[in-house]
């Protein structure tokens, strides 16, 4: 089953080199990841908001990968395309890069969500079965308020939690504009499907991603 992995940067807490490194890291990931044995797509986001404003220890930005299998990902993290790229990050960051692998259920493939869309509104869930298995069923609803408000044009899928993040959940909506995300934010229906979300008992998190397409 296809992955979408993100992956939360520890940026070091310098403005000029987290500039240097969203310019920089197209140019570095592109021929390490766009080989035979990488992944289906790649981008890295900056992150314009998050919910609780310190989730995932975020730095201020993240890479978004979509992959067509975990066997995939863990034969290319022991390829010397990896280890090549992995060594041109350490002048940006201050400890190892957090790696979640969130393995799909439900909605259209990964790498169409993130091909088509300049925005990501993400949902995370953490915690005890029932909770993160209601916020499941809540963020199915989101999804359908968010495909109810009338023009939108939104792809969307899910995944559950593998490896160390066994037992989360994550939800991904994939937006043509940040206007379009924004406005459908601001919808009643959307606002309570969100209210909602955030009962269901387990800890989540949310994110508005803007998008630099790499692969």
């Amino acid at each position: 089953m296809a992955i979408t992995e993100l992956v939360f940067l520890p940026l070091k807490d310098d403005e000029d080199l987290k500039a240097r490194f969203y310019e920089e890291l197209p140019g570095v990931m592109r021929p390490s990841f766009d080989v035979p044995g990488g992944p289906d797509t790649a981008a890295v986001a900056r992150i314009l908001e998050s919910n609780p404003e310190d989730a995932d220890d975020q730095r201020g930005y993240v890479g978004v990968i979509s992959w067509d299998k975990l066997d995939t990902i863990k034969a290319f993290l022991t390829t010397p395309n990896f280890a090549t790229f992995k060594s041109s990050l350490l002048k940006f960051v201050e400890a190892p890069p957090v790696l979640q692998f969130f393995e799909e259920t439900v909605g259209v493939a990964p790498r169409k969500t993130l091909q088509n869309s300049s925005h990501l509104f993400v949902v995370k869930a953490i915690g005890a079965e029932a909770g993160v298995k209601d916020s499941k069923t809540k963020w199915n609803k989101l999804v359908a308020a968010f495909q109810g408000i009338e023009g939108n044009e939104t792809l969307s899928h899910c995944g559950d939690g593998r490896e160390a993040h066994e037992g989360q959940f994550a939800g991904f909506s994939g937006w043509k504009s940040i206007t379009a995300l924004n406005d459908a934010l601001r919808d009643v229906q959307v606002q309570e499907h969100l209210k909602d979300l955030r009962k269901s008992g387990a800890q989540v998190s949310t994110f508005i991603l803007e998008l630099k397409q790499i692969i």
